[in-house]
């Protein structure tokens, strides 16, 4: 034998036995040939069980027990010879996943790498992939735990913005929570304002008292979580250092909660909490802007109406008079006046009408909200109207500032002009959009109106926008107020 050959072999079977891979060969006809420490190692079968055996013989002891049976030792068969027969250079490796169940009944997952050495002889190269695929399972744990909160808590934002009554919000809420978590009972109790107690604002899948009632009590006073039987968890709704709240779920004869659940819950309670705070403000909003508007209206009543009614009732007590005494012409010239401040009691009566409706400026755009106001105020008064608009829109912040401009400008033709015809008109020209707002009325002189007649406000809406307003106006002949603003589109 020659000495060189049989120092190769030598340091072939070194390598291969010292390889951290377990390595296998077999003959055409499926026999062992060669089975290394690391095939001991990974499949729990000895060297000397295996060689000369048939390939299949030993797989079928590591088939796990659902799989195995002829079938799928027949389709090991027919693989492996299709395998070896195959002549195209592309398949003279094949890769293959898999899990063994080894003879003690433990099972690996393993990565086989078999290879055609000539058209007698193959093997493969087999690595125990238990480990990485374990950590695979944990990161893909992982990532569909970060995604269930990432969801849940996108699905409370979502509902919190759906609606503004607080009972809605929480059923809602409390339903996503109770999904997510596959619970089956959930209740959410808030402070009641006057006693300090807790009451059930809402609760989800269960007939009867919502869940969680005595640790809910102990969480408020505490703040802190609580769990209960169920196996269930209070956690506090806290909102600027304050316990306003608390959210129990409970799901009866299931697991306790893990560490994720537990920290996507007091998420959820985080969202909750500052869900509640907002809905308070907003009513606080809500009934501050009430109040605004109530004094507004008591300022317009007294300054408007409540003047022109008491000058109605002078000038038909003089009347009255007049007419006691036969004096006609007297009589005749107070109920002219009466006539023209009825009048304009009218016009502001329309006014303050059209204050109260619900702004459309949001539904109709700038054109259609002006469309329904000359409808329900110029129309009804007799004054003619008209309205030319650009068919490109303003941003929305522009279209609200020249809208209330508008309406001023309009108010102030009903309220001092005496006009027959009014028109409006906005236009974009160059880099900025132009409003117009011209009457036919008795004008008036800018310079002895001052900030009067609601110039101050025009001014400051066009200003915090970056524009700037101007009027153009003489005695008896009309009044035209012009307002520019940088253009910026919207949709």
């Amino acid at each position: 034998m020659d000495p060189s050959a049989g120092a190769s072999e030598l340091l072939f079977r070194s390598v291969v036995e010292e390889s951290p891979n377990g390595i296998f060969l077999m003959d055409s006809g499926g026999s062992i040939l060669e089975w290394n420490r690391s095939m001991e190692r990974i499949t729990l079968i000895r060297r000397d069980a295996a060689l000369g055996r048939s390939m299949f013989e030993v797989m079928d002891h590591l088939i796990r027990d659902e799989v195995r049976g002829e079938e799928m030792r027949d389709r090991i068969r027919r693989g492996y010879r299709v395998f070896l027969d195959t002549g195209s250079a592309s398949r003279h490796s094949l890769s293959v996943e898999n899990v063994i169940q080894r003879p003690d009944g433990s099972r690996r997952f393993i990565e086989i790498n078999l290879f055609r050495v000539d058209a007698t002889i193959a093997g493969g190269i087999v690595r125990d992939i238990s480990e990485r695929k374990a950590a695979e399972r944990e990161i893909q744990g992982i990532v569909e735990d970060r995604t269930r909160q990432l969801d849940l808590l996108y699905d409370l934002m979502a509902i919190a913005g759906e609606s503004a009554e607080i009972g809605v919000i929480l059923d809602r809420s409390l339903a996503s929570v109770l999904a997510a978590l596959g619970c089956g009972e959930g209740a959410v109790y808030l402070l009641d304002g006057e006693e300090g107690t807790e009451a059930p604002a809402a609760a989800a899948s269960r007939p009867g008292p919502p869940p969680g009632r005595e640790a809910a009590a102990e969480v408020l006073a505490t703040g802190t979580p609580k769990p209960f039987a169920g196996p269930g968890l209070a956690l506090p709704l806290r909102s600027r250092g304050r316990v306003a709240g608390v959210l129990a779920v409970s799901r009866s004869g299931g697991p306790d909660f893990s560490g994720e659940e537990e920290a996507l819950l007091a998420s959820s309670a985080t969202q909750l909490a500052l869900t509640v705070e907002a809905v308070g403000l907003w009513k606080r909003a809500e009934e501050s802007a009430i109040l605004e508007e109530r004094e507004r209206l008591a300022r317009e009543l007294h300054d408007s109406i409540t003047q022109l009614l008491y000058s109605l009732t002078l000038f038909a007590r003089t009347g009255h008079d007049c007419a006691e005494r036969g004096d006609a012409a007297g009589s005749a010239d107070r109920l002219k006046t009466i006539g023209a401040i009825s009048q304009q009691a009218l016009k502001e009566m329309r006014l303050l009408v059209y204050g109260l409706r619900p702004l459309a400026l949001e539904q109709d755009g700038f054109q259609g909200a002006l469309r329904r106001r000359f409808e329900a105020v110029e129309g009804k008064l007799g004054i003619r109207s008209s309205l030319e608009v650009s068919e490109r829109r303003l941003s929305s912040q522009g279209e609200e500032s020249l809208f209330w401009v508008t309406q001023e400008a309009l108010n102030n033709v009903l309220k001092h002009a005496r006009a027959s015809t009014v028109a409006v008109r906005l236009r974009v020209d160059g880099g900025e959009a132009v409003l117009e707002v011209e009457d036919d009325g008795l004008g008036f002189d800018p310079a002895d109106a001052g900030e009067g007649l609601g110039l101050g406000n025009m001014r400051a809406r066009v200003a915090k926008l970056g524009g700037e307003i101007s009027y153009l106006a003489r005695e008896g002949g009309g009044t035209l107020v012009r307002a520019r603003l940088p253009f910026e589109g919207g949709s």
